[in-house]
């Protein structure tokens, strides 16, 4: 028995004209980031066109702490991320009642 702890997941389509288009990943551990990175990378090889510069994740509150603690922690998400903005008064929407 092995102490190796694989994972897998896959991905696929296929196109109008019945080509299938697949990508399968094993990897000793992943997080979430690392699975919709890969999506993402796997849909701009079907489409042929960037889509990954059009896709944003929340940041993970975790991720400025890890920094702090271990500068070289490899960030699983090579896309952009964005901040929830704190609801206040002057961000809301003007045309909506309270």
């Amino acid at each position: 028995m092995s102490d190796k702890i694989e994972q897998t997941y896959s991905f696929s389509y296929t196109d109008f004209e019945g080509k299938v288009h697949e990508k399968t990943i094993k990897t000793p551990g992943m997080t979430w980031m690392e699975c919709m990175n890969d999506y993402v990378r796997f849909l701009e090889s079907v489409f042929q066109y960037s889509i990954m510069d059009s896709v944003r994740i929340k940041e993970p509150q975790y991720l400025s702490m890890m920094y702090e603690t271990y500068p070289d922690y490899p960030d699983p998400w090579t896309g952009k991320y964005f901040v929830d903005e704190e609801d206040d008064e002057n961000t809301s929407n003007p045309g909506l009642s309270d």
